[in-house]
């Protein structure tokens, strides 16, 4: 593939994320990714049931609540909301 058609191909790929993702959307996403990724090492490694790896990840998440500067204590609770069951508005953890 050469460049003009690689950029013409990527333009219109770039295109499409513009319109299908917001940025909020996408970070939604990763997060919930890496909390799924989290609990899955929880159950896997540490052979946690995934009760109990979600406790975990709600004591994770008081502790680094008490550790960090109260401005950032939304970008916590954003991260933890969802406690990896698939959607925010949930509040497991």
């Amino acid at each position: 593939m050469n460049t003009p058609q690689m950029s013409i191909h990527f333009f219109g790929f770039r295109q499409y994320l513009e319109h299908s993702f917001t940025v909020s959307t996408f970070s939604n996403l990763l997060i919930d990714f890496y909390m799924q990724e989290l609990l899955n090492q929880l159950t896997g490694k540490a052979g946690l049931t995934e009760e109990q790896a979600q406790q975990s990840v709600a004591i994770m998440k008081e502790f680094v609540l008490s550790k960090v500067p109260p401005m950032f204590s939304a970008v916590v609770e954003g991260f933890f909301a969802d406690g990896g069951a698939g959607g925010h508005e949930d509040g497991l953890v």
